[in-house]
Order: C-alpha cells, then structure tokens, then sequence
C-alpha cells in the first residue's frame, strides 16, 4: 500500500490565501462602526482626563513660583530655607500622585474601551471578570513595556533614539494586537502572553503580506483627504473620521490572521 505524501502549499498557495482572505475583509459593517465608536468615546475620555490632570500640574507648578532658585547656585541643599524645601516636597509628592491617578484612569479607560471593541469583533458579551481580567493583563503588560520605553527615551544614543522609539511603537501595536486577540479568544493570561511570542516574533513572516495588503486600503482612504482643502474644518472632521473606521477596519481585518497564524 502507498503512503500517501502530504504536499506542503507553496508560497503561491500561501499568496493566494492572504489575497482572497484580505478581500473577503475589504468592506465596512456594522460591527465595523460600532468599533469606531468606542474608540472615538476612548479618545474622548482620554484626553479629557488628560486636560484635568495637565490643570492640576500647571496648578502645582504655579507654586513653586515663590521658591527662590537662585539659591542652588550658592548655596547648598542643606543651606536651602525651610519654606522652599516644604513646596519642593510638596510638589513633587503632589505631581507623583496626580500623575500616578493619571495612570491609573488612562489603564482603565483604555482596558474598558478596548475590551468592548474586541468582545464586539468575537460576538461576545462583557462580564466583570472579563473585564477585570482585561484590566490586569494590561497593567502587567504596561509595566513590562516601562524598561524598554524607558531605554529608548534615555539609554538609547541621542542618534539612534528616533529608530529605537519608532520599532517599539510598532511592535507595541503588533504585540498588544495579538494579545488583547487571544486574550479575548481563550480568556487566559498565560496563553496570551505566550501568543506574543509564538506569533507575534516566532511566525513575524505571516504578518508581512496582511500589513502590506492593510497599507493599501490606507493609501486608498488617504487619498481621499487630497480632495479637500487644507488647514479646513472638512478636512480635520474627515481625517478623524477616515482614521477611526481605518482603526477598527483593521482590527477586524487582522484578528483572522492572527487566529489562522
């Protein structure tokens, strides 16, 4: 009796796929709409909480305009008069706490947010312990991003800062992709961690064809921003509106490469 031989696809299989596949993505639903909502009602609350805590910072830093600076230039911190150590004190322990509650509301805003737009793209329904699952591996997540972001901003050569910050800003929307992807799919932290690597680096190859074939529709969409004035109303309203549902066009483009990688 023969053996049958599996034959493995070639990469003109594999083109095929990934064509066909983007093509069956390349239109726009009501799922899709319902993502650009939730991120817009995200951005909103985002920067308006970042209004009220920049408020509270400039708040505190009009303090400090009663402490004499001149004095580090002559004399020394223990020479320092008692009031200008009391509002220095102040007001760093008051910036640490506004910009730690910063952190913290920006954690749970964007944990929610994107919580509801990837239990929408799966047909799910939210509960509390998703939720606050989805709220926990984001902040072990954005604490695991603290060295990297830190060594791009401050180890890195004055030169190579620029490359260093664009590959982590990219390969933090990769990554976090897939891990809110299987997160959401399996609703296991260790599984979704482990994703990053066994996806998101160990098959990087299968990303390549969908990230080119998502890059057309965003030239496409671009291209229509040419039509309109620049420096209007139209053109600011439409390039928030083109992002938004590009965004989320994406999401739901992607998730099916990342579930098939």
């Amino acid at each position: 009796m023969k053996k049958i031989v599996k034959q493995q696809p070639t990469f003109l299989d594999y083109l095929k796929q990934t064509f066909w596949q983007f093509i069956d993505h390349v239109k726009i639903n009501k799922k899709i709409l319902l993502i650009a909502i939730y991120d817009l009602i995200f951005w909103l609350l985002f920067f308006g909480t970042s209004y009220v805590i920049s408020t509270f910072i400039k708040k505190e830093t009009s303090m400090l305009g009663t402490v004499n600076f001149n004095q580090f230039q002559i004399l020394t911190s223990q020479e320092l008069t008692e009031t200008n150590l009391v509002l220095i004190k102040t007001f760093l322990i008051k910036s640490a706490i506004i910009l730690l509650i910063f952190f913290l509301t920006s954690l749970v805003i964007y944990s929610i947010a994107k919580a509801l737009i990837w239990l929408t793209l799966f047909n799910k329904k939210p509960t509390k312990e998703f939720m606050a699952g989805f709220i926990k591996i984001h902040f072990i997540w954005w604490i695991l991003w603290t060295l990297p972001i830190l060594f791009s901003l401050i180890g890195a050569q004055p030169e190579w800062r620029n490359y260093f910050v664009i590959f982590f800003f990219f390969f933090y929307l990769h990554s976090t992709t897939i891990l809110q992807t299987v997160y959401t799919q399996k609703c296991e932290m260790k599984e979704a961690f482990t994703s990053v690597l066994n996806k998101g680096i160990a098959k990087i190859h299968k990303f390549i064809l969908p990230y080119a074939f998502a890059l057309i529709i965003y030239f496409l969409l671009t291209r229509i921003l040419l039509l309109l004035p620049r420096a209007s109303a139209a053109l600011l309203a439409s390039a928030i509106i083109i992002g938004l549902i590009y965004i989320s066009w994406f999401r739901y483009y992607i998730k099916d490469v990342i579930l098939e990688a």
